[in-house]
């Protein structure tokens, strides 16, 4: 008898928590019209094509510091104050949508983010996370909500890192000279 108790009560358990994986959705790779691995082209159509940016084209546009990278800020519309799109290999990595916070909230946005992803991977005073295999969303206060590309970015960390120690060597290859 404690045997059959004991296998209902698994099952019980195994369903509910597949039931808790299956009913977490995919992350979302981007807001609007705008999506994670655009080219800066469909990028570009996208703000011109979306009611919540008010894009100039090339006035919106600069490249990323030591890099021939683009990245593309350009003023929001309504509830969005502006958004910047920020490319590696001629690809969207990072998407930063800043939120008016005059018709919107954290708690607004927090909720309805657990609703759709379940809670977040990491939590603190200034920020909720979730992440999957491909992407990042991180909600920042007062009202920021960052798309990333976790691949990308783990890609220009790991460069970083070896330019980083590349030079770290020629200076002591220098130092040594004296």
């Amino acid at each position: 008898m404690k045997k059959l108790q004991w296998i209902g009560f698994c099952c019980v358990f195994l369903l509910l928590l597949v039931t808790d994986i299956s009913s977490q959705s995919v992350l979302s790779r981007g807001f609007d019209t705008l999506s994670l691995g655009m080219s800066l082209d469909e990028a570009k159509e996208a703000l011109e094509n979306s009611r919540y940016f008010a894009y100039r084209g090339s006035p919106d546009l600069s490249l990323r510091p030591g890099t021939q990278e683009p990245i593309i800020r350009a003023r929001g519309l309504g509830f969005v104050e502006e958004v910047y799109l920020q490319f590696s290999n001629e690809r969207l990595y990072s998407l930063i949508v800043h939120i008016n916070t005059e018709n919107n909230d954290y708690l607004s946005f927090y909720n309805r983010f657990s609703g759709d992803y379940g809670r977040p991977a990491q939590l603190s005073p200034e920020f909720a996370q979730w992440e999957d295999s491909e992407t990042r969303i991180r909600l920042d206060k007062p009202l920021r909500v960052l798309y990333l590309d976790v691949k990308t970015f783990g890609q220009m960390v790991e460069e970083n890192r070896i330019e980083q120690a590349s030079g770290a060597y020629s200076r002591d290859i220098f130092m040594d000279a004296f």
